[in-house]
C-alpha cells in the first residue's frame, strides 16, 4: 500500500501533514512507522491493568501529540479524551475511552504493517 492509501484508510489530511513536513513524504512513512511499533501504548495499557491512572495519562499525553504531528488526529483525539478522563477523575469512563483508543491504534498498527517505504 502506498502512502495515499494508508493515509486516506486512516483518514490523515496528506496535503496539509505535508506541508507541516516540507513535503518529506519518506520521513512522514517513517514516522509513521515508529509511531505504530512505539512502547506508549504497550506502556498505556500495562498501566491501565493496574489502574496507574497518572501513567495511562502520561503515556496518552505523548501518543496524542506525536499523534497530531503526523496526522493521526483521529488517535490523538482519542488519547486526549484519556488523558482529560484521567485530569478530571472520571475513571468509571476511562475504561470505554480507553477500549476506543485501543481500537484506534490496533488500526494504525495494520494499515503501517501493509505502508510500503
Amino acid at each position: 500500500m502506498d502512502l495515499n492509501e494508508a493515509a486516506a484508510r486512516l483518514e490523515i489530511d496528506l496535503p496539509h501533514v505535508l506541508d507541516r513536513l516540507v513535503g518529506k513524504r519518506e520521513f512522514l512513512i517513517r514516522m509513521l512507522k515508529i509511531y505504530a511499533k512505539s512502547d506508549e501504548f504497550a506502556m498505556a495499557k500495562h498501566a491501565m491493568r493496574h489502574k496507574n491512572y497518572e501513567e495511562v495519562k502520561k503515556c496518552a499525553h505523548a501518543l496524542k501529540g506525536a499523534g497530531y504531528t503526523i496526522g493521526l488526529d483521529r488517535m490523538a483525539a482519542a488519547s486526549n479524551e484519556v488523558v482529560c478522563a484521567v485530569r478530571e477523575h472520571q475513571y468509571k469512563q476511562i475504561e470505554q475511552m480507553f477500549e476506543h483508543m485501543e481500537e484506534e491504534f490496533l488500526k494504525i498498527q495494520a494499515v503501517v504493517e501493509e505502508l510500503e517505504e
